[in-house]
């Protein structure tokens, strides 16, 4: 692919954004999860689910972040976007799966995933949109 316009400072913001998104929403979730096992000690299993629900929530971190850079960069390919998509359906049913057998409440943590992912979203649209509207020429 040809590489038309430098859009290193749009990178730079994507991962600017997704840090200050990892960092409310994390802040939020270390809370929650906080006060969870303040109020319910969990025995070994419920921990092991806990971890795998945040390695869950790191993973769909990262494929959002590397399709954003990768979409910004010019550097996708359909099957680096359908990998991408394979991990998102694969991580959305985790977490929904593992916030029910957790005994979360799914409006809580459901409010949070969505509020995470549209941020994350928005900023990267925000900045991919650049490649095609010239807004400063």
């Amino acid at each position: 692919m040809q590489h038309d316009e430098d859009m290193t400072f749009e990178a730079n913001e994507i991962e600017r954004g997704f840090d200050f998104a990892n960092v409310s929403f994390g802040a939020f979730l270390s809370a929650y999860l906080g006060i969870q096992l303040a109020d319910n000690p969990p025995t070994l299993h419920e921990m092991i689910r806990i971890a795998f629900l945040l390695f869950v929530i790191a993973l769909l971190g990262h494929s959002m972040r590397t399709l954003a850079l990768s979409l910004v960069n010019s550097t996708q390919t359909i099957k680096y976007i359908l990998s991408v998509a394979c991990v998102f359906v694969f991580g959305i049913v985790s977490y929904s799966y593992l916030c029910f057998e957790l005994s979360y409440p799914i409006v809580v943590m459901a409010s949070l995933g969505i509020a995470w992912l549209s941020t994350c979203l928005f900023i990267s649209i925000m900045m991919i949109s650049r490649r095609w509207i010239k807004i400063y020429d």
